[in-house]
């Protein structure tokens, strides 16, 4: 679509429209001051108060989908596909968790192919 037509790609005009401020509009991706302090220090206590406000980022990652039957007379396979998922952990106990990272320098250090939410 035409930039200049007043619609965005899908052709849904921009009039009309209300767009909110973001919370973490400035957010370069460090981690929060308080939260960083509250990490170093080990206080359960004051972790629990630390992430009720501040910003953490949630991992996604890609995962190889169904690949695609063979197509022609070579049997190539024309492509996979890829889905992305919200990355998981498995405790020694068999209990599930959600990774959370307070910085993208901490999330990249995990995982440099997994993206911040």
């Amino acid at each position: 679509m035409n930039p200049t037509s007043g619609a965005d790609s899908a052709g849904v005009p921009w009039s009309g429209r209300t767009l909110t401020d973001q919370p973490f509009a400035g957010d370069d991706g460090s981690a929060d001051p308080a939260l960083a302090a509250v990490l170093a220090d080990g206080d359960e206590q004051a972790l629990a108060e630390a992430l009720a406000a501040a910003r953490v980022l949630v991992p996604v990652v890609a995962v190889l989908g169904e690949e695609r039957a063979p197509v022609g007379p070579t049997g190539l396979v024309s492509d996979k596909s890829a889905d992305m998922a919200v990355a998981t952990l498995v405790g020694r106990d068999g209990r599930k968790a959600l990774p959370v990272f307070s910085s993208l320098t901490a999330l990249a250090a995990w995982d440099a192919r997994a993206r911040p939410v």
